[in-house]
């Protein structure tokens, strides 16, 4: 009786895991998952800057969340890009075309007047987190973009 529970039990839990494997989820549920390059193609719209720049010596710590639009970024197939801001409030140097590559996890973005280095924390379809320094000055921020 004991050797027919047994069999039952493991017929029962071979079963619940089997079928698990095809319930899934859709990557861009989870946390961390990071996409292909392809996933990148298209424009974004920053919504999030978190991070700290040091200007005269003196770091200035900030925390921004934009309107959809105000920052966006476009990754085109061929390796170039371009950026625009509309906000009468954003001046920023460096705004039109940039190159860029993605590679292990790792985006470069060359501009005219900056290059920004970033680690990707997300990417998905729909979604863009990512730890980016700039290395013409001394800047550190995460941001999170959503694909428009």
């Amino acid at each position: 009786m004991l050797c027919v529970k047994m069999k039952v039990f493991k017929l029962a839990t071979f079963i619940v895991l089997f079928t698990s494997l095809f319930a899934g989820c859709n990557n861009d549920d989870i946390e961390g998952f990071i996409g292909t390059r392809d996933y990148l193609i298209g424009t974004w719209s920053q919504t999030h800057a978190k991070g700290h720049l040091v200007d005269d010596g003196i770091r200035i710590n900030y925390d921004t969340r934009f309107d959809e639009g105000v920052l966006t970024m476009t990754f085109y197939e061929n390796g170039t890009g371009r950026v625009r801001i509309s906000h009468p409030n954003l001046i920023m140097r460096g705004l039109g075309t940039f190159t860029w590559t993605f590679e292990s996890g790792i985006i470069t973005i060359v501009g005219d007047y900056d290059t920004i280095h970033g680690r990707v924390r997300r990417l998905t379809s729909s979604s863009l987190v990512l730890d980016a320094d700039l290395q013409q000055r001394e800047q550190h921020e995460r941001m999170t973009l959503i694909k428009r």
